[in-house]
């Protein structure tokens, strides 16, 4: 384990992040560098850096052997200079919103949402120089449903200043974009706004091509039918052809993530599924489909010596 690397910044969460947190930057940047689906470059190098950093933090025995000799590794605090590395805050607008509901007392509830979001630290006075006076951006996190992509959307952030604003993310907006804010984060600097896509139930967005596993029942795959599948503009009717097997793929073009440029394509992949017989007349039913057939689906296989 090598304690130099930090972890927490390979996955873009907090140190106080918990084991769910730490899941969802995973399967989020797994999915990002993958080497299989990934044309990023340096995927493979950052989908073995995403790997390391999991296989530490989510083990609660490592993570803590991590953090001790992150401590003990730590130098000490030199005298203030006038002059500090760059200051970066994350803020994950899931994350203001789930603490906003919370219940902590007057008297310690504004100093625990400062210290939560943006630390403990201090800047040191500005120094004389104008050189040395300049702030560098600070870092929001926004986190977007998938169906925001497909729009152009407006969201309510705060910004490190406690100013309510309201930001336009264009569509097409990926998964680690990047929005300027100019003058809107702290001393007047400029506010760098990073996109984050949520885990969706049934949708997985790759690049601009949108994919959705969608359930069929056996009498609709094997007499075909007309049906209304889901995608983020609203559902489109789908003809099942009869005969339709699971892992069948069907290609809807131009349904996927579009820019001004470019457009992606919508994938649905046919999964059959078998509805539960749980009472006698349905038990009876699939016996008589087993002697009006007389077939096997293993019977290609090659099941005797």
């Amino acid at each position: 384990m090598m304690a130099a690397k930090d972890y927490y910044q390979v996955l873009g969460i907090s140190r106080g992040a918990s084991a769910e947190d730490i899941k969802l930057a995973y399967r989020r940047l797994a999915r990002k560098y993958h080497p299989d689906v990934s044309q990023l470059p340096g995927a493979e190098e950052h989908f073995k850096a995403v790997n390391e950093a999991y296989d530490i933090l989510s083990d609660s025995s490592k993570r803590r052997k991590y953090e001790q000799q992150q401590t003990a590794n730590r130098p000490k605090q030199a005298e203030p200079t006038t002059k500090e590395p760059p200051m970066t805050r994350k803020v994950d607008v899931a994350f203001f919103e789930e603490i906003s509901k919370q219940e902590i007392p007057d008297t310690r509830r504004s100093s625990a949402i400062f210290n939560s979001l943006f630390g403990k630290k201090r800047r040191d006075k500005v120094a004389d120089s104008p050189s040395q006076a300049a702030v560098e951006p600070q870092e929001y996190h926004l986190t977007l449903q998938v169906e925001d992509l497909f729009f152009d959307t407006v969201k309510a952030i705060q910004s490190p200043n406690g100013d309510a604003l309201q930001v336009r993310v264009p569509k097409g907006s990926t998964e680690g974009s990047r929005l300027r804010l100019a003058g809107k984060g702290l001393k007047g600097g400029d506010l760098s706004l990073v996109i984050h896509i949520a885990e969706h139930p049934y949708y997985e967005l790759i690049g601009q091509d949108l994919y959705l596993d969608l359930p069929l029942s056996p009498w609709e795959a094997a007499l075909g039918s007309t049906i209304l599948a889901p995608t983020p503009h609203g559902p489109v009717s789908l003809k099942i052809p009869p005969g339709s097997e699971s892992g069948k793929k069907m290609r809807l073009a131009g349904r996927g993530l579009s820019t001004h440029t470019t457009q992606g394509d919508m994938y649905i992949t046919l999964q059959v599924q078998t509805p539960p017989a749980t009472t006698s007349q349905q038990q009876e039913f699939y016996a008589q489909m087993e002697r009006t057939f007389n077939w096997s689906p293993r019977q290609h296989l090659k099941t005797t010596r």
